[in-house]
């Protein structure tokens, strides 16, 4: 009895410090939880995938493509339709936020550039089509994986929506902001929390060590690092608790940031004009010396000074293995940097930035 009042006192505290974004206790969860709805527009999926891929479709039948997109999503339905409220019960429990909408718009396309999208909910069924590049499409678990991940998104971007500007502490909040780095990851972890109840262990370590993952989920080293095995959310400390964790946050934040506390000197005439690193080294040394603050080794985190000690598993002997191996992270969209600066050994994660314009 004194347990169960301690809780519910934390819960009440929660509630105050959260200013009207209640957390969701699993008893008024299971009174009030919806089972998710689905609406598929045939004729809006169909517009759609002609004009990401308005080449293809010149000669290639659209309608057929989500035609049978529709019909692999049917069968994907009916898992959804056999669990009742228990997804939305589960999504709500863990983030500590209330139930969202549970009538979702649904276009299954044959072919998309990524995971997907959230609203509309957008699931490609034929495989990821980017720069020419088809990869196979998701199957079974890991295809409940990828929408666990879209739908943990949806929840919290609708949960940031409905937030009063009385809650400071949630709307400032760094990785509560859409479309940040932060915000991708709070949702993978989510999604890694949310899919203990619904996939097997084994396919959810498959995930974990597969190189498809790794491409497709921006900063999943700094999420394996910080996150995964850290962050773990339960209806005693869900996700709204965690970001309220001072140290737990701060250390993913600053995993994230690409600021420097030192001015850097850059000089035209020291940094090659193009190349998609925009760097230079010391002499024949492995330390950094000027950085373009518009490309990727400044965005990913490096400083001049910076000594490189090894990239991944690598440990670059000179400039040349250093290049080779920063710009295969770039390729993978991903990797771990070692580095020392001021006497201290630190990581720089590699992950996909937006970049004006370069080359290799």
């Amino acid at each position: 009895m004194q347990f169960g009042s301690r809780i519910l006192h934390l819960f009440s505290s929660v509630v105050m410090i959260f200013a009207g974004v209640a957390l969701v206790s699993m008893s008024t969860t299971s009174l009030h939880a919806a089972p998710l709805r689905f609406q598929i527009s045939e004729q809006a999926a169909i517009s759609l995938q002609q004009s990401i891929y308005p080449e293809l479709y010149a000669s290639r039948d659209a309608k057929e493509d989500v035609g049978r997109a529709i019909r692999i999503w049917n069968g994907t339905r009916l898992w959804f339709d056999s669990l009742g409220p228990r997804f939305n019960q589960t999504l709500s429990t863990l983030s500590g936020f209330p139930e969202t909408d549970s009538q979702i718009s649904i276009l299954p396309l044959w072919y998309y550039p990524s995971l997907g999208n959230v609203d509309p909910l957008i699931v490609p069924f034929g495989g990821f089509q980017d720069d020419g590049r088809i990869e196979a499409p998701l199957w079974g678990e890991e295809q409940r994986f990828q929408l666990c991940y879209l739908l943990a998104m949806r929840h919290l971007l609708q949960t940031r929506q409905n937030i009063s500007a009385s809650n400071s502490i949630l709307l400032s909040h760094p990785m509560m902001q859409p479309g940040s780095l932060g915000f991708s990851l709070l949702s993978q972890q989510l999604a890694w929390e949310l899919s203990k109840s619904f996939i097997s262990d084994s396919t959810r370590q498959s995930i974990a060590s597969s190189s498809f993952w790794q491409h497709q989920l921006s900063g999943f080293q700094v999420w394996e690092d910080q996150m995964q095995e850290i962050w773990k959310f339960s209806s005693v400390k869900p996700l709204a608790l965690w970001l309220q964790d001072t140290e737990a946050s701060r250390l993913v934040v600053k995993a994230l940031q690409t600021t420097s506390d030192e001015p850097i000197a850059i000089t035209e005439e020291s940094i090659p004009s193009q190349g998609i690193l925009g760097m230079t080294f010391r002499g024949s040394s492995l330390v950094v010396n000027a950085l373009d603050t518009a490309r990727a080794a400044f965005k990913w985190g490096l400083r001049s000074g910076d000594q490189l000690n090894g990239i991944d598993a690598g440990k670059p002997r000179n400039q040349k293995e250093a290049i080779e191996q920063l710009l295969a992270g770039w390729d993978k969209k991903s990797g771990r940097i070692s580095v020392t600066r001021k006497g201290k050994t630190e990581i720089v994660y590699i992950r996909a930035v937006a970049l004006k314009s370069a080359t290799k």
